[in-house]
């Protein structure tokens, strides 16, 4: 679609709660950035890499990946779509290593 997922929605928060717009994406986007990073971190645990340079390593290539730093710099809809995907995929893994219905429901609930 051409409208992107919850955007309009975060936005109309900020404004709510008072900040500037434009700043408050700023900071949001500044937020998402240092939660994706963590989210990769946290996908290469559950990808049992039992080298930690390697976990290191996808980290830094995030961090300091060009087109990452122009994507998370503007006021643009992807840094939430890439959170969203990142914290989907774990949510995913997890659902298919475990045998919890208690995750099973907490997934649906969440796809929902």
């Amino acid at each position: 679609t051409q409208f992107p997922p919850l955007l309009p929605f975060v936005i109309s928060i900020i404004g709510l709660l008072g900040f500037d717009m434009v700043n408050g994406i700023r900071y949001l986007n500044a937020f998402l950035f240092f939660a994706t990073s963590l989210t990769i971190l946290l996908y290469c645990n559950y990808k049992k890499y039992h080298s930690y340079i390697l976990i290191i390593f996808y980290s830094v290539m995030f961090i300091l990946s060009v087109s990452m730093l122009k994507i998370y710099t503007m006021a643009m809809s992807e840094p939430l779509f890439i959170f969203f995907i990142l914290i989907v995929s774990l949510l995913f893994i997890n659902f298919i290593k475990t045998d919890s219905k208690l995750i099973r429901v907490r997934f649906k609930i969440i796809l929902t």
